[in-house]
C-alpha cells in the first residue's frame, strides 16, 4: 500500500524467524504473517526451499534433497 521495503530487510526477517526450532510449513507462515501485519499489502506470497540436516547429514542421506513451501494470502 504505502511502503517499500528493501530485500535485506526480508533477509533479516527470515534469519530471525528461522532461528527457532519449527517445522518449514510454520516458517513459511510466520513470514507471511509478519509481513501482513507490519506491511499490509494488497496480497502476500511466500515461497520458501530449504535443504534439512535430517535428509543430508544422517538416516538417508540424500545430499541435495530440498523442500519447497509455498504460501499466499
Amino acid at each position: 500500500n504505502e511502503y517499500i521495503a528493501g530485500l535485506s530487510k526480508f533477509g533479516r526477517l527470515v534469519k530471525a524467524l528461522a532461528a527457532r526450532f519449527q517445522t518449514q510449513e510454520r516458517l513459511t507462515n510466520a513470514i507471511l504473517d509478519v509481513v501482513r501485519a507490519d506491511l499490509d499489502p494488497n496480497a502476500v506470497m511466500v515461497f520458501t526451499r530449504a535443504t534439512h540436516t535430517c535428509m543430508c547429514g544422517r538416516g538417508i542421506r540424500a545430499h541435495g534433497a530440498e523442500t519447497i513451501t509455498t504460501v499466499y494470502d
